[in-house]
This record gives C-alpha cells, sequence and structure tokens, in this order.
C-alpha cells in the first residue's frame, strides 16, 4: 500500500460519493484531514477521478501520476487539500463494480 487509500461508495440517492470507514494515510494528520474533507464536502458522481468513474461505470488506472495534473483535475473544491499532498506514486485503480 502506497500513502493513502480509500473506499468511496455512491450514496443511495446516486448523486454522490461518500468515503467509507476504509481510509487510510501513513501520517495521522493528513489521514485526519482527509476524513474532515471528505465529510465536510460531499464528492459529486461526475466530478474529478472517482466522481468520473462512478458516472460511467468505467475502471481507471493511472499509471503515471504528475502531481501538478491531478491537482489540475481534481475538483475545485478539493484541490486545496490535494495539493497539500506528497503524490509521488500512482495512488492505484479507481474501480466501480
Amino acid at each position: 500500500m502506497g500513502d493513502s487509500c480509500g473506499v468511496m461508495l455512491v450514496s443511495s440517492d446516486g448523486e454522490s460519493l461518500e468515503m467509507s470507514d476504509a481510509i487510510f494515510h501513513r501520517d495521522p494528520e493528513v489521514l485526519a484531514l482527509l476524513r474532515d474533507a471528505f465529510a465536510a464536502l460531499p464528492h459529486r458522481v461526475g466530478e474529478g477521478l472517482a466522481g468520473r468513474v462512478a458516472a460511467t461505470g468505467e475502471p481507471l488506472l493511472l499509471p503515471v501520476v504528475v502531481r501538478d495534473e491531478l491537482v489540475a483535475s481534481a475538483s475545485a473544491r478539493f484541490q486545496p487539500l490535494t495539493s497539500r499532498l506528497d503524490v509521488s506514486s500512482p495512488p492505484g485503480p479507481t474501480l466501480a463494480s
């Protein structure tokens, strides 16, 4: 596992993604920031990488991650948090069943 990993679930109304209890980051402070951000700012289906996967149902694998591109691809509400993360390896596949 890398620095962080999390499982997001589509809400019962199908409009947003909710972070499950299955979330990890090796730095407890960043983990707390991630939990707070996802609790305060629901992630909309169709928005950002995970939201696009939820909307299309198509898996997404990012073999190479460029930090600036990841920040730019994040929804505007999550860009400040994303820019604080030290992304140096792929976040792993974002999958939908």
